[in-house]
């Protein structure tokens, strides 16, 4: 009897265990497919992160988020109703496909912009002229000078 009792308290807390691990894989699902969703109050915030005060969406869009994943929809079908419901701009990302990838590909198109910049401009900066220094400046001697006083004494009147 003491041996079955062993079995027993071992198989209750091997499916208790199983149990807290089912739960919390649907709690990852919910907590990556509530981070892929923007809550539409306005705070554009991702809806698990939405602090609004009173935000009259935050608990209906959980709500659905979690009957979505309890009734074990996938992560596709889930982020597709959200869709359907709220638009597009539900989305914390634009999808991958059509015009919203100039909005995935312009960061990487900015960054290769500014590095044929900066190499354009260094390229210029170098090809460039060396400035030389002036030589050492010839003296003014003989009548060169005598001209140059006289004028300096008709600007001055001394």
């Amino acid at each position: 009897m003491h041996h079955l009792s062993q079995r027993v308290r071992l198989i209750m807390v091997l499916l208790t265990g199983l149990l807290l691990f089912l739960g919390a894989g649907d709690n990852g699902r919910v907590d990556r497919i509530g981070h892929q969703v923007i809550c539409m109050c306005g705070c554009n915030q991702v809806l698990l992160e939405c602090n609004h005060l009173g935000c009259p969406y935050l608990s209906r869009m959980k709500q659905e988020l979690t009957a979505y994943v309890d009734r074990g929809d996938s992560d596709s079908a889930i982020t597709q109703f959200f869709v359907q419901t709220y638009g597009t701009l539900v989305l914390a990302a634009p999808p991958n496909r059509g015009f919203n990838r100039v909005a995935w590909l312009m960061p990487y198109l900015a960054l290769l912009a500014g590095i044929m910049l900066v190499v354009f401009i260094v390229w210029m900066w170098r090809k460039r002229p060396i400035v030389t220094h002036a030589s050492v400046p010839v003296p003014v001697r003989g009548e060169e000078l005598a001209r140059f006083r006289e004028q300096a004494r008709k600007e001055t009147g001394l």
